[in-house]
């Protein structure tokens, strides 16, 4: 179907934004342990296109965006009112990201980049 979500074609697209983005020294980290550059960025950052990746399918006008989008939009009602609150948006947001990136690890290396990601965009 035309204008169909294409994961390659949009993974090649942010792969291209990073390498024009000017890089951070090695080992740079914010609080909450993402790589960050010194400075106002001029790019976006892998950090952001991970973030976007979960949610980008459902951009797509196609069929299959709208079932996308409307399935989000009942996970994301978690009260069946026909409304979603912040709160029932910041749950459905995390739970989509810890779903696609999730925790891995055990004691020291125990990592958890859904949250993570989810902690560093939300406002």
């Amino acid at each position: 179907e035309e204008g169909e979500y294409d994961e390659a074609k949009a993974t090649a697209i942010r792969l291209k934004a990073l390498e024009q983005k000017p890089k951070s020294k090695k080992g740079e980290r914010n609080s909450f342990g993402l790589a960050v550059g010194k400075g106002k960025s001029s790019g976006a950052s892998k950090d952001y296109f991970d973030f976007a990746t979960c949610f980008e399918p459902m951009c797509a006008e196609t069929a299959k965006g709208e079932e996308l989008r409307d399935e989000g939009f009942l996970a994301a009602d978690s009260n069946g009112n026909g409304l979603c609150s912040l709160a029932e948006l910041e749950t459905f947001v995390l739970r989509c990201l810890v779903t696609k990136y999730p925790n891995s690890g055990k004691g020291k290396d125990y990592k958890t980049p859904g949250q993570d990601l989810f902690k560093a965009f939300r406002p």
